[in-house]
């Protein structure tokens, strides 16, 4: 969520706590950590994959974001059940065109930028992409 902590520490100081203003900070750096890590890390390893390889690769990134994104975003069904969450209020904050979709695609466009520059974003990845909750941000 490097968009949402980004966005975050653009508020004034005065109004977010300054323990959570910094766990937001780490959690920024740590992000952009992991970004040039998987930079450089395709950068000297999809070179010696085969195309099947190259292909298998397209196809998991979208899958793997979109599975832990809504492990670690959504809640799941015993916690809204816990807290008495109305199905619907759920289903109606995590829609198709929500402001969580929205926030969830602009977080994951760094990772599809990632992904084209090393031509594993068609169009038949992108229908992939919009299949595991992501709206069309590249």
């Amino acid at each position: 969520m490097r968009g949402l902590n980004r966005r975050e520490l653009r508020r004034p100081k005065h109004s977010v706590h300054p323990l959570i203003r910094r766990v937001q900070q780490i959690h920024v750096t740590e992000e952009a950590r992991h970004v040039c890590f998987a930079e450089r890390y395709l950068q000297e390893h999809l070179g010696g994959l085969s195309k099947l390889q190259r292909q298998r690769v397209a196809w998991a990134v979208p899958v793997i974001c979109g599975y832990s994104s809504s492990l670690m975003l959504m809640p799941d069904r015993r916690l809204a059940r816990r807290f008495g969450l109305p199905r619907e209020v759920v289903r109606k904050a995590f829609a198709r065109g929500s402001e969580f979709r929205r926030s969830l695609t602009a977080t994951a466009a760094p990772i599809q930028r990632l992904c084209a520059q090393h031509g594993m974003l068609q169009p038949r990845h992108l229908r992939a992409w919009k299949a595991c909750g992501f709206e069309s941000a590249v």
